[in-house]
């Protein structure tokens, strides 16, 4: 028998008492696909770093760390086909706070074939324990001066709508968060057929319809950015700028979906 988990949530504020009752997680499974496709991925970090010469060869890093004993998970890799339920191309057994590591270096992007790496598209599976599961990504040159790592939720946290908080705008006047001199969203889908539209209050927007593990790519240009799909998804962002001269910075951030 599987145990749900409930998390609640007090929250006081204006003299108003609130209740927030967050997701309701199966403790007996967990499903995740991994975002950053190393293609598309590229292509963001050679656009905040104003650099073309963004080495091709990419550095991904999946890291996990295992809730209870006897943790079972599953690695599938989509080059040979996303897979479902507790399958994978990869079994890994793991004891409670075990961490492990799924790392590939110098991943191809051009182009990136189809051949066996650790990278976005990829899908996992656990069961009989929760995961934590991490992600970090970067080009073998200029290397781990220029990365982050972004924080990953399964699939049963996804949701169909996300706001998005920030956008290029915030890098003018009269804020000036020059953080956000480019921000680009990845959208990941969970299911096929799932029709994302992407609707920006400073830019052209997007729909496009995903198959399960496909990412959509898209420049904020505004902040308050809505997402909506027809299928759940997960929604990553890259952020940074680039100053005069060789310098550069990025940030990552993971997306909570909307609630109401």
């Amino acid at each position: 028998m599987s145990l749900l988990l409930l998390g609640i949530v007090y929250i006081f504020a204006d003299g108003i008492l609130s209740i927030q009752i967050a997701y309701g997680l199966t403790a007996g499974f967990q499903e995740f696909y991994i975002p950053f496709p190393v293609v598309e991925s590229r292509q963001i970090f050679i656009n905040i770093d104003n650099d073309p010469t963004v080495s091709v060869g990419m550095h991904f890093v999946v890291g996990v760390t295992a809730s209870a004993d006897n943790t079972v998970v599953y690695y599938d890799h989509w080059g040979n086909g996303l897979l479902t339920g507790p399958n994978g191309d990869e079994t890994v057994s793991l004891s409670k706070g075990q961490v492990w590591k799924f790392e590939s270096r110098n991943i191809p992007t051009n182009p990136r074939g189809t051949a066996t790496y650790y990278d976005g598209g990829d899908r996992i599976f656990v069961s009989r324990s929760l995961l934590q599961l991490v992600v970090s990504i970067w080009p073998e040159s200029p290397g781990t001066v220029f990365t982050d790592a972004w924080e990953i939720y399964p699939l049963q946290a996804w949701e169909k709508e996300y706001i998005i908080p920030v956008g290029e705008d915030l890098a003018s006047a009269p804020t000036n968060y020059l953080e956000f001199s480019k921000v680009w969203m990845l959208v990941m889908s969970g299911s096929d057929g799932n029709t994302i539209q992407i609707t920006d209050p400073k830019g052209p927007g997007l729909t496009t319809t995903l198959g399960r593990g496909k990412t959509a790519v898209y420049e904020v240009r505004g902040a308050g950015t809505k997402v909506t799909a027809t299928g759940r998804v997960e929604v990553q962002l890259m952020t940074g700028r680039f100053w005069s001269g060789s310098f550069s910075e990025m940030r990552g951030y993971t997306m909570t979906p909307r609630t109401y």
